[in-house]
């Protein structure tokens, strides 16, 4: 019986290092093919040590450096990306969890629908923040050989993500997505002063006639 027990007990501790191998080969595979970017509140050790003098451009960027930034993508995005990466799509979520913190998907368009290729949280929606995200992934394309320039974006109605992606990607051509585009026109036209439900029609009307044309 002891014998028994000593079989049992010596199979399950090669069970359990056989185990641990697998694991720490899978990590390690893991580690090579997926690129993550963890960066916490207040962590500023990737900051720039410059000057003092470059002024107000200069103390912004490194006030972004010191913000929560994740950012993450794998091998198997990164293929998709180089592959129907001409037209990308720059989507927001919020409100995704109990800190609210913006969640952005860089998404293709495939062969079998919409696939998001990257992904990143940031801490505070500006610029400068998406900016960085964007250019971490170009970074990684670039580092993993893939020549990745994409000749068009669409984004939500914002601002910040329009002049991020210009300043990333200059040669890019934008597009505001018809669905939030006529979202942004359809509350301005029924707030304030300007609410008039004759408006808020018209309005209506043009979106359906752009998009059955």
């Amino acid at each position: 019986m002891l014998n028994g027990r000593k079989a049992i007990q010596v199979h399950f501790s090669i069970c359990v290092k056989h185990q641990k191998q697998m694991d720490l080969a899978r990590n390690r595979t893991l580690t090579k093919t997926t690129k993550v970017f963890p960066r916490m509140h207040g962590d500023d050790s990737d900051s720039d040590s410059g000057d003092d003098d470059e002024g107000e451009s200069h103390e912004e960027d490194e006030e972004t450096k010191s913000t929560f930034l994740f950012v993450h993508q794998d091998h198997r995005q990164q293929k998709i990306l180089q592959t129907f990466g001409e037209m990308v799509l720059l989507d927001a979520t919020y409100k995704t969890s109990k800190y609210s913190l913006p969640l952005f998907l860089v998404v293709v368009r495939t062969n079998i629908g919409y696939v998001p290729v990257a992904e990143f949280i940031v801490e505070t929606e500006t610029q400068l923040s998406i900016a960085e995200a964007l250019s971490m992934i170009k970074s990684w394309m670039i580092e993993s050989g893939h020549d990745w320039m994409p000749k068009h974006f669409m984004v939500d109605y914002s601002d910040v993500e329009y002049q991020a992606i210009h300043s990333v990607f200059p040669d890019a051509k934008i597009y505001l997505c018809i669905f939030h585009a006529k979202q942004a026109w359809l509350r301005w036209s029924r707030q304030g002063r300007f609410h008039n439900d004759t408006i808020y029609t018209m309005t209506q009307n043009i979106f359906i006639d752009v998009n059955l044309s």
